[in-house]
């Protein structure tokens, strides 16, 4: 492997958690009040980050493994598929609460709609949303064959692509859980915090082991650990 591929392979999370908290830095408050005020085109903005998640996990799965990477169990293909269904159900929960889902059903009578109206409104609509979300499964647990050689040129900036797609729905997750915790009595600071940060490292550890499968460094660990803790925080402040 070249010197200069090397660099850039090293560099790639810094880069990339660095922007990410960059970004957090300036932006985070803006975008949580944004997403604060619930509407369809915030789902557009979930959608949006959403697919750069999605290509994100399938360029970094397409990435050769190293050869002497260590073995990570919760990399396994059924454990990975468990934790795309719990980020398709957090998904799903985003968009329900951006199109005010729970709002009206906690104040709406099934008994008041007729048949079609209530099965549309408490089925059909959130299994839409379910089968969408749920397509991360697919690229997350299911068999994709490493293509890109480690000797090849694009190898480290495909590198650095797939893990910025990931911050980028690590953004908009942070500013959505932000926004919810806003709205929400109770709690202290602690509480969130917590809550915050096991949330996140459930959701979006397992690209980050998918990509230590590929890339084995200790600082591409220590950074994503820091950035989950700044989003953490930065949910619970």
């Amino acid at each position: 492997m070249r010197k200069e591929t090397v660099v850039v392979l090293r560099a790639a999370p810094i880069v990339a958690d660095g922007l990410a908290l960059l970004l957090l830095l300036f932006w985070l408050r803006p975008l949580a009040a944004r997403l604060q005020d619930q509407s369809s085109l915030n789902v557009l903005w979930l959608g949006g980050a959403y697919i750069l998640l999605w290509l994100g996990v399938y360029v970094i799965r397409k990435l050769e493994p190293a050869a002497a990477a260590p073995a990570l169990t919760w990399t396994a293909p059924r454990v990975r598929g468990a934790l795309g269904i719990l980020f398709g159900l957090a998904m799903m929960t985003a968009v329900a609460w951006q199109l005010g889902f729970f709002d009206v059903a906690l104040t709406i009578d099934p008994m008041e709609l007729g048949e079609g109206e209530a099965a549309s409104f408490f089925v059909f609509a959130p299994s839409a949303w379910l089968g969408l979300s749920l397509f991360y499964v697919i690229v997350l647990a299911f068999n994709v064959t490493p293509t890109i050689g480690r000797g090849a040129g694009n190898y480290p900036w495909l590198a650095l692509a797939g893990l910025l797609g990931v911050n980028a729905m690590l953004l908009l997750a942070t500013a959505q859980l932000r926004a919810i915790a806003a709205s929400i009595v109770g709690g202290g600071r602690l509480f969130w915090f917590a809550a915050a940060f096991l949330t996140l490292l459930l959701l979006f550890g397992p690209p980050r082991l998918l990509y230590l499968s590929r890339q084995p460094r200790l600082s591409a660990a220590v950074t994503f650990l820091v950035l989950v803790a700044y989003c953490a925080w930065r949910i619970s402040a």
